[in-house]
């Protein structure tokens, strides 16, 4: 879920490569953005509704995917 964490930090104003890797840059922006759980985990229930929509036969697995989003 590195790749959410980086969208997120970008939507806030940082300027993050989304490669899902946590690399220096990573780090800096996190700390100097801070981004809010509940924003973490909006974005987190995005991701996985942007996966049904590339393929709608994943849907019976989007109830459990939302519980574990906002569960952490």
């Amino acid at each position: 879920m590195i790749k959410v964490l980086q969208t997120t930090v970008n939507r806030k104003g940082g300027k993050l490569k989304v490669d899902g890797r946590i690399g220096k840059n990573t780090i800096k922006y996190t700390n100097k953005f801070k981004p809010e759980p509940d924003r973490l985990r909006a974005y987190r229930v995005r991701y996985y509704i942007n996966l049904i929509r590339r393929n709608p036969r994943l849907e019976s697995f989007y109830y459990g995917w939302y519980k574990r989003a906002i569960a952490t």
